[in-house]
């Protein structure tokens, strides 16, 4: 199946990645997803642990928005009682860390 467009990757999108997998997360980079799937807006990541799979949003800055159809997928997931997140810097890895894997941080 060939691609239908190019998908930006934010410049923070491997720093993310980094930092989940050094929490001890296991991630799969979905960011060039919506390229072969029909799905538009899915999120760049899977971040998945022994208590949780989380969609995980990067986004480059706190001001960047999602786009609507990230809203929408956004939307899907919490609605069908799914784990979404959004992360920017550490500090948003960290909280969800701990929110999603009670106890794996100190």
């Amino acid at each position: 199946m060939m691609p239908r467009r190019a998908c930006k990757v934010d410049a923070n999108h491997g720093d993310v990645k980094h930092w989940l997998e050094g929490l001890g997360w296991f991630v799969v980079d979905t960011h060039e997803a919506p390229q072969y799937k029909a799905m538009r807006g899915f999120s760049d990541l899977l971040a998945i642990c022994p208590e949780a799979t989380v969609f995980v949003e990067v986004k480059a800055g706190k001001a960047e928005k999602l786009t609507p159809d990230e809203s929408r997928f956004r939307d899907e997931i919490l609605t069908s009682g799914g784990r979404y997140a959004v992360a920017v810097t550490f500090d948003d890895v960290e909280f969800m860390t701990r929110i999603y894997w009670p106890g794996r941080l100190p």
